[in-house]
């Protein structure tokens, strides 16, 4: 499991911003990735959250904008499955009572083992039908429901002033 790398989470490879919910694939094998952010709903309302991906994966939501607060919602296990699971796996969970522009912390996880790779989480309202596989209805989370988490204890302040022009087109940092 990814959890379990010594790595993981505070050292890793590569940081890449996303503009939707889903993750660069067909990037390499043996790897792991964390997708994470804010979700902040559209409407109030009931969400329906969905994860597939090659090859595990899981997705957490917290009730609140606090990472210590995250639930699991949706996992994979294997690879390629479908949204709608018919053996009993729950790579899906409907969120109840959300509030349109509140931020919902939200992280997913996959570990890629070999061969093709790829992560994508989809929400839909609680009464719209769930997505089909390579179809318009696996809509990923798009950027207007997004948001980036940068965790404050992480990011130590840094106060920056303007630098001074000192003729010519330069400037001397102040």
């Amino acid at each position: 499991a990814l959890t379990g790398n010594p790595a993981f989470p505070d050292f890793y490879d590569a940081t890449v911003y996303r503009t939707n919910s889903t993750a660069p694939s067909n990037v390499g094998d043996n790897y792991g990735l964390r997708l994470w952010g804010f979700f902040i709903p559209p409407t109030n309302g009931n969400y329906t959250f969905y994860i597939r991906s090659d090859d595990e994966s899981d997705l957490f939501l917290s009730s609140d904008a606090s990472p210590e607060n995250k639930s699991l919602v949706a996992s994979q296990t294997g690879s390629g499955r479908p949204y709608v699971s018919r053996d009993g796996n729950p790579r899906f969970s409907t969120v109840t009572g959300l509030t349109a522009g509140e931020q919902y912390y939200f992280e997913a996880l996959l570990k890629e083992g070999g061969g093709e790779d790829y992560l994508t989480v989809v929400f839909k309202g609680a009464e719209e039908p769930p997505p089909v596989h390579k179809t318009r209805s696996v809509t990923p989370v798009p950027s207007s429901a997004l948001a980036c988490y940068v965790n404050p204890d992480d990011v130590p302040p840094r106060v920056l002033s303007r630098p001074e022009q000192v003729g010519g087109g330069q400037f001397r940092p102040e």
